[in-house]
């Protein structure tokens, strides 16, 4: 009687924990119904979002709900009682919304190219990060900068099989984040530098007042010894104006190919004209567009030689054309040239450059400025005041470049002091002395002025001869 009684306790007891299970399996398989179905709602709100053409919404949707139910599928294989949705049904349901989300991408795709393409060459190489031009100015040119401040636009179509596209990408244009050079940089040159603002950055900053007879030029010469700034002054000017800097030489702008030359020419001032404003810097000038009719080899390459010319002349004076009686900082194409030997330049090309500055050596008190700069730069160096004036002095007739090879060849002086390769490869850092005003006076007695006397006339009687600004 108590065995039976016992029994059918436990009976019960079973059957309360069974029909307990059932219940929460039951609850178990609507809350996963529930998700399964609310998953395939949104699969049918994605292609409704798709067919009004909303893609992302629709990819979006597409993305969040095929990640569900493709996880629900590989928990579902090791628990077949985890829903009472076929797993069949869903898997062709899954299917199909791959292949519908796979379209839409390719869409958006699409989309996004064509955008790029039409969307401004300037924006994409800044990235979209506006820089404000450090040129000082009054609170009016602020507020006019502001309103006249363009979106630039452009129709190029950068085909990476255009090898003269891709040629001037990757040789000639030079990207905005490498030039850092700031007036500060420069050492001296105020006269080239004030000229350089009147020429290039003021028409862009007002060019409601630089018009009529205060037009910008539509080309620069910069001309003088080697190595006195004239290509930091020309990166100094993009960084200022916030122009896109093409930076042209004889080989990256010469073709072995007949006829190649004239369309690397065509392609660069038409990719120019499309960021503008931007810059067209042609460095070492006389030999990219010397005389004609000079120092010819043959029938065929004078020839050539011409017509690349030629183009050049068209093309420059269509910068002139297209920024004529125009507001519009977007139209503003400046060419800059640089050469160490003006008189070689062809006239006709001379002609068109309407202003011409001359870059002369460093005065005194930009030689002690440069010298105050290269100290700075490096913790080793001991001058004091009454050093760097001396430097200063002796170093007359010396170009930028030529003090700097002096400092440099000046820092060695402490190493050679310890004798042997195996010395210096010894001696620890902190032990080596610093550089001193002796190590730069034994560098100048083995140092030679890299511009001569006969040179510096030369270029006096071409200026007297053809009127430069400075």
């Amino acid at each position: 009687m108590k065995n039976s009684k016992e029994r059918r306790k436990h009976d019960e007891i079973q059957a309360r924990m069974m029909k307990g299970k059932k219940r929460n399996e039951r609850k178990e398989h609507s809350h996963h119904d529930a998700k399964v179905n609310k998953a395939i709602q949104e699969l049918d709100q994605a292609e409704s979002l798709s067919k009004r053409n909303r893609l992302e919404e629709a990819s979006a949707l597409y993305h969040s709900s095929i990640e569900y139910l493709l996880s629900f599928l590989r928990a579902a294989q090791t628990d077949s009682n985890k829903s009472t949705v076929s797993t069949d049904v869903l898997k062709e349901r899954i299917k199909v919304a791959l292949s519908d989300a796979e379209r839409i991408k390719e869409s958006l795709q699409k989309k996004k190219k064509k955008q790029s393409v039409g969307r401004s060459q300037s924006e994409r190489i800044r990235q979209d990060k506006v820089q404000i031009p450090s040129l000082q100015t009054t609170k009016s040119t602020d507020s006019h900068l502001t309103k006249t401040k363009q979106k630039r636009t452009a129709n190029l179509d950068y085909d990476k099989n255009d090898p003269f596209i891709e040629l001037i990408k990757n040789e000639i244009y030079i990207d905005s984040k490498s030039i850092n050079v700031s007036w500060s940089d420069i050492s001296g040159l105020q006269k080239a530098k004030q000229a350089l603002q009147e020429a290039a950055i003021l028409p862009l900053l007002r060019p409601d007042l630089y018009q009529g007879l205060r037009s910008a030029p539509k080309g620069v010469l910069l001309y003088g010894p080697p190595g006195t700034g004239k290509t930091m002054l020309v990166k100094a000017v993009a960084h200022e104006s916030n122009c896109i800097l093409f930076a042209c030489t004889a080989s990256s702008m010469t073709s072995k190919w007949v006829g190649e030359g004239e369309k690397i020419v065509r392609t660069l001032f038409k990719m120019a004209a499309d960021v503008a404003p931007s810059i067209i810097f042609l460095d070492e000038l006389d030999s990219l567009l010397g005389r004609r009719g000079g120092n010819s080899s043959g029938g065929n390459e004078q020839e050539s030689s011409r017509r690349f010319k030629t183009e050049f002349m068209i093309q420059m004076d269509g910068i002139a054309t297209r920024a004529k009686n125009t507001y519009d900082i977007g139209h503003k194409t400046l060419l800059i040239g640089c050469t160490n030997c003006p008189w070689d330049v062809d006239d006709a090309i001379m002609r068109r450059f309407q202003r011409r500055i001359y870059v002369p050596l460093p005065d005194k008190a930009a030689r002690t400025i440069l010298w105050k700069n290269l100290k700075m730069k490096s913790k080793d160096i001991q001058l004091t005041s009454r050093d760097l004036d001396y430097l200063a002095k002796i170093t007359e007739g010396y170009s930028c470049s030529d003090i700097a090879s002096i400092a440099q060849d000046a820092s060695f002086g402490p190493l050679r002091e310890l004798g042997t390769i195996d010395a210096i490869k010894d001696v620890r850092a902190k032990d080596i002395r610093p550089i001193q005003v002796k190590d730069f006076l034994d560098a100048l007695k083995g140092a030679k002025k890299s511009v001569t006397a006969s040179l510096l006339k030369k270029y006096n009687e071409w200026e007297n001869g053809q009127g430069a600004e400075v």
